[in-house]
């Protein structure tokens, strides 16, 4: 299973950073980033791509899917908030199964027939996104890693004096991050 695209929604459902990773394999002209490879033609790839197969690198083709996965994510957290909310001792058995509010880990939130997303909710209620392809289940342990190293870049980016909450994140560091969170990963 091979991740496709990193997402990060603002808590108003603003997506303020997208970028979609080219799949293993593909043709890809020397020095273009995956955030700008398009499917003109020229780097190899043909032009006629579908929803289901968009062109390598891509960062808008999976935003559509990105944003239906904001549904489900809402559902998710809302059923938490239940589940939480319902008294006696039960918050404290959901958040020590890994499915409660301490936990902002989701799990895989939005199957399709060819992709997985896979969400993590930040305190301050910004939404971090990872699609997959359908191949094969990934670990969930790996799957916490790349969220966990894609959290810190972006608490990391928002740290900065020049971010500004809910607006599109220009920082070359967390750009660096987030293509490095493609590498495999050594568990």
């Amino acid at each position: 299973m091979s991740l496709l695209c990193a997402g990060v929604i603002s808590p108003a459902n603003n997506p303020v950073y997208v970028h979609a990773f080219a799949p293993p394999g593909a043709a890809t002209s020397p020095g273009a980033s995956a955030a700008t490879r398009g499917g003109d033609g020229a780097d190899g790839v043909g032009s006629e791509f579908s929803l289901h197969h968009p062109p390598p690198g891509d960062p808008h083709a999976f935003l559509h899917i990105l944003h239906c996965s904001l549904d489900a994510v809402e559902e998710r957290l809302r059923a938490t908030t239940i589940k939480t909310a319902a008294g006696g001792n039960a918050g404290g058995a959901v958040a020590g199964a890994g499915k409660g509010p301490k936990d902002p880990f989701l799990g895989m939130v939005y199957p399709t027939e060819d992709h997985r997303v896979y969400a993590y909710v930040t305190n301050t209620r910004a939404r971090l996104l990872l699609l997959y392809d359908d191949h094969a289940e990934p670990a969930e342990g790996a799957v916490r890693e790349v969220f966990r190293r894609l959290h810190a870049a972006y608490a990391d980016a928002m740290s900065s004096p020049f971010a500004a909450a809910g607006q599109r994140i220009d920082s070359p560091a967390f750009a660096t991050a987030v293509r490095a969170l493609a590498a495999p990963l050594s568990l």
